[in-house]
């Protein structure tokens, strides 16, 4: 995940000429998996807060994640990353429909 951050901090940088700050790794990964957690237990249980959990959470990490963008159009990563992506996206849909009920 480090390498992706780094690649992801230092395209953010370049695009905005803002700075990112330097979070080490660990702490990153364990606020995923609290926000993950509860806000799949408040999903489940029909809580709202929960969808905004998850939808936070997709919206951090499906950048970070799926960076089908630092590839070329015609790389099998490009491909794999890109439906991966496009996937998340989705899931977010999915979630703004659950919010909007």
């Amino acid at each position: 995940l480090k390498p992706k951050f780094n690649v992801f901090s230092k395209h953010v940088s370049a695009r905005t000429g803002l700075d990112v700050l330097d979070i080490e790794i660990k702490y990153l990964v364990a606020a995923a998996i609290a926000m993950k957690g509860l806000g799949s237990l408040l999903f489940v249980f029909g809580n709202s807060l929960g969808a905004y959990l998850l939808l936070l959470h997709q919206a951090i990490a499906t950048p970070i994640l799926y960076d089908f963008y630092n590839y070329d159009a015609d790389k099998m990563e490009f491909a794999q990353l890109f439906v991966k992506f496009t996937q998340s996206l989705a899931l977010l849909g999915a979630l703004l429909f659950f919010i909007g009920m």
